[in-house]
């Protein structure tokens, strides 16, 4: 088989890491904890709780919603300029409270509640499993001093 044929079905990796700006990328550690503490959930249980998470998703979803933000205000000023179908990133800023709530108006749609009544179960049935064994363990050691 020529190598020309299979080259057309080689898969594509886009990383939207390098695109986003310096200005927004600050927002990172915030969404990601903003994804934590609403979801109740640790940085490597995202991907489970959300269809499609991956490394990149926080930087995609920061990029968007930038890209939203720009186009909202562009908007505002339409009516004085002509629009321009570029945006300038590099001047938009987020309020903690608007990022919150911009971010889980674009993740609750992807969550999994399945997943999350999975995931509780699960917590619960370890942490259960780790009491019954720690007692069981200092039972064992109660009993072997007293013989």
């Amino acid at each position: 088989m020529p190598i020309a044929f299979l080259s057309r079905f080689e898969k594509q990796f886009i990383s939207y890491r390098n695109a986003l700006p310096s200005n927004i990328e600050k927002y990172l550690s915030i969404a990601c904890n903003v994804l934590q503490t609403s979801f109740k959930r640790q940085i490597h249980q995202l991907p489970r709780l959300f269809c499609g998470y991956c490394k990149d998703t926080l930087f995609s979803a920061l990029l968007y919603l930038a890209t939203q933000k720009a186009n909202s205000e562009d908007e505002e000023k339409k009516e004085q300029t002509e629009k321009n179908p570029t945006f300038d990133l590099s001047n938009i800023k987020f309020d903690d409270k608007e990022l919150k709530e911009e971010l889980l108006n674009l993740f609750q749609p992807l969550c999994q509640p399945k997943e999350i009544v999975k995931m509780s179960i699960e917590g619960d049935v370890n942490f259960h499993s780790l009491v019954k064994k720690k007692k069981i363990s200092v039972y064992l050691f109660f009993k072997s001093g007293l013989n």
